[in-house]
């Protein structure tokens, strides 16, 4: 029967592997076991392999097999700690993002837990004077602000995290950006949350602002002189030369894509925007000179992060203005264009360096 084992016959393994007095069958059990635990939440798979590694450590075996078996308990042995992971919700936005930081699009994930993918990276430090910054890419799947948050619980389960990024796309406010642009969430209103009274609903929601450094740098950053719009137009051209079912608005010349970055507030309230009215509901939910985007997850990602004790930043691009019949040829390029502008920062900052 080809099934996965569950946690019962892991641990008659377990049990079996303790009682086992042929060292070459017990080597074989441990390979077995250290398979089988693959699909357990860290937790127990740390504390199965730790009695297993134990089990197989105090018998007489060489001591290359001995150290082999500790390297594969290390293996499994996740927390890893990393210096940023950019998040993102569709596989569009995982597309570009991959793309904005060097990765191959049809290369395999280096890790995968409950069914998500990540993707080891990597961000030379301005000046290359010390060691780069390592990260992680991976994709929460589904939309909405309690999917993101349950999801933060998956990626902190796995990564100890300095600082979370969420990257992707938004609906803009059309008086204020253009399709293309890239919004920094100095402010992630949530949107969410009403309460209904005998004279209409009224707007309840919380506000989540980035950490103050952050929010300081970013006042200083200016990506178009850091080559951005070069950078951008080479990853777009890299990216939809290998694979030709990459969107892009038509027609589309990388070289002479000038978005602009930003700093504005991010509406966030699980509600796709397709009837045009962007700025009516920049109007109720705030201040509309100060809104640029609104869309889906920021809030329940904020919230997690805070819960985390992880510094975090949301990065939209813009790709729409949530019309009727909302074109989609801009959520990969500006997507690329918002992960683009965090890797500059974070190869720029010195608030990672701290």
């Amino acid at each position: 029967m080809n099934r996965r084992p569950t946690e019962n016959d892991i641990l008659t393994l377990l049990a079996l592997l303790r009682s086992e007095t042929c060292d070459d069958i017990a080597s074989i059990m441990f390979d077995d076991l250290v398979w089988s635990v693959g699909h357990l939440d860290t937790s127990t798979r740390s504390k199965i392999l730790v009695h297993a590694a134990a089990i197989m450590g105090s018998r007489t075996l060489r001591v290359e097999r001995v150290q082999e078996i500790f390297d594969q308990l290390d293996r499994w042995q996740v927390t890893r700690s990393v210096d940023f992971a950019v998040v993102t919700v569709k596989e569009r936005e995982f597309d570009a993002a991959k793309a904005a930081f060097g990765v191959s699009l049809r290369r395999e994930p280096d890790f995968s837990l409950r069914g998500a993918y990540f993707f080891d990276v990597e961000v030379a430090r301005e000046g290359n004077q010390s060691q780069p910054l390592r990260g992680i890419i991976t994709k929460c799947g589904k939309a909405g602000n309690s999917q993101m948050a349950a999801f933060l619980h998956t990626v902190f389960s796995a990564y100890t995290v300095r600082l979370c990024c969420l990257v992707g796309m938004a609906a803009g406010h059309r008086k204020l950006v253009r399709p293309g642009d890239v919004v920094f969430g100095n402010k992630i209103i949530d949107a969410g949350t009403e309460i209904a009274t005998r004279n209409g609903s009224e707007i309840d929601g919380s506000t989540f602002n980035p950490d103050l450094r952050i929010e300081r740098e970013m006042t200083s950053f200016r990506p178009e002189r850091l080559d951005w719009h070069h950078l951008i137009a080479d990853r777009i051209a890299t990216a939809t030369a290998d694979l030709k079912d990459l969107q892009v608005p038509e027609p589309f010349d990388p070289a002479g894509y000038r978005p602009r970055l930003l700093s504005k507030t991010v509406i966030a309230r699980d509600e796709l925007v397709e009837d045009g009215r962007v700025g009516e509901r920049a109007r109720r939910f705030g201040p509309e000179r100060r809104t640029g985007a609104l869309e889906m997850e920021g809030a329940g990602f904020a919230a997690a992060c805070i819960e985390g004790s992880v510094p975090w930043l949301v990065m939209r691009g813009i790709a729409d203005f949530g019309e009727p019949e909302r074109i989609k040829d801009w959520q990969f390029v500006s997507t690329v264009a918002a992960a683009t502008a965090v890797r500059l920062w974070l190869a720029s900052c010195r608030f990672i360096r701290e």
